[in-house]
């Protein structure tokens, strides 16, 4: 009786601001909640990257990229484009399927050329990947910060591989700019 009356009261808006409010400290009620504000706006794509990502937060990864997939991103501006491909290898990336979040991370780039986080994922990833020539050729030389962050972060994930191996020749912890 209770969850009919807040039903009725509630508007996708609503229902998304209580899984959001709710999310940290109740993953399942949280999913509830973005499940609801789907069902109040189905065709909007916000509502389903937030049930996605609920989804995944419980444990439901594969349900999490099946609602990705069904949004019509033709219809989506490219930054949200973008956001569902990034989101889509996020979570291929939690499976633990480098590949396809590879492939996703790359329609991201292309989606926002520009887009720093896009830029970052899809290095990241080639360095989890170990595709170093590929992704050091990648480096967006357009921003300099960009362009130092990612030596940064490559050279650190370098350094830890090579120290893995037992071939380091920095002091441990060093970063050069």
């Amino acid at each position: 009786m209770g969850q009919s009356l807040v039903a009725g009261v509630l508007d996708a808006y609503g229902w998304t601001l209580f899984g959001k409010l709710v999310s940290a400290t109740y993953p399942n009620v949280s999913l509830w909640g973005f499940q609801q504000a789907r069902e109040a706006l189905p065709n909007h794509p916000h509502t389903r990257f937030n049930e996605a990502m609920a989804l995944s937060r419980v444990g439901r990864s594969n349900d999490g990229i099946a609602c990705l997939l069904h949004i019509d991103s033709t219809r989506l501006s490219p930054v949200d484009r973008s956001k569902q491909y990034q989101w889509l290898s996020f979570l291929y990336e939690q499976k633990q399927q480098v590949l396809l979040a590879l492939e996703w991370s790359r329609k991201a780039v292309m989606a926002t050329p520009g887009s720093p986080e896009a830029v970052f994922q899809l290095h990241r990833l080639m360095l989890q990947s170990e595709r170093y020539e590929k992704a050091r050729q990648m480096t967006p030389l357009s921003s300099e910060f960009q362009h130092r962050l990612f030596h940064t972060v490559y050279e650190v994930e370098l350094e830890h591989r090579m120290s893995r191996l037992g071939h380091s020749n920095r002091p441990k912890g060093a970063i050069h700019w």
